[in-house]
């Protein structure tokens, strides 16, 4: 219903920078598919439950709503909400520690964003993955991978991700002390 799409947008909209908010829209919009038996509109509740509580740094409950969407939208038609549902668990999973799986998240969301030739898929695991390698200080794969996440954001003219990944390699740079090239890409991505 328009209703409940209404409620999963505005809670997509608001969920980093007011997650209360979010959760309670989202809550609203779960109770509301539950109710009518909306397997789909379920799913994506649970995944943006998933994205709140880790902006929250709650990553107990991030990790139950996370692996509840991934059971919804594991055997789906629903590609593109199980790629950024394995993303959004990844990001989760390696704030906890647990790298391999972290790997085996990102790897199934390319695989999926490369099968269906969806380069906004494609570009979110190469992001994603530049961020865990980030986290192990592996920062040389880290700007490749972000290097590639660019060049198919810059492809999409999405300049919000596009400044995601400039930050990020802003950061990598500053932590290799290439104080010039940091600098360069802090203002590209601003």
């Amino acid at each position: 219903p328009q209703s409940v799409q209404t409620l999963t947008r505005a809670a997509y909209q608001h969920y980093l920078s007011d997650p209360d908010t979010s959760i309670v829209l989202t809550e609203k919009a779960l109770d509301e598919a539950l109710r009518i038996g909306d397997k789909f509109t379920e799913g994506y509740s649970y995944f943006l439950l998933s994205k709140c509580y880790w902006v929250k740094a709650n990553y107990k409950l991030s990790t139950e709503y996370g692996f509840k969407s991934l059971k919804i939208f594991h055997d789906s038609e629903n590609y593109e909400e199980l790629g950024a549902t394995y993303l959004a668990l990844a990001r989760t999973l390696v704030e906890l520690g647990n790298i391999q799986k972290a790997r085996d998240f990102i790897h199934a969301a390319l695989k999926a964003g490369i099968k269906h030739s969806n380069v906004s898929l494609q570009a979110a695991a190469y992001r994603e993955h530049s961020y865990l390698l980030t986290e192990l200080n592996q920062l040389d794969s880290a700007l490749y991978y972000s290097d590639k996440g660019l060049a198919l954001y810059e492809t999409l003219n999405d300049s919000l991700e596009t400044s995601v990944l400039y930050g990020r390699k802003s950061r990598i740079y500053f932590l290799q002390q290439s104080i010039r090239e940091s600098r360069t890409s802090a203002y590209r991505a601003l």
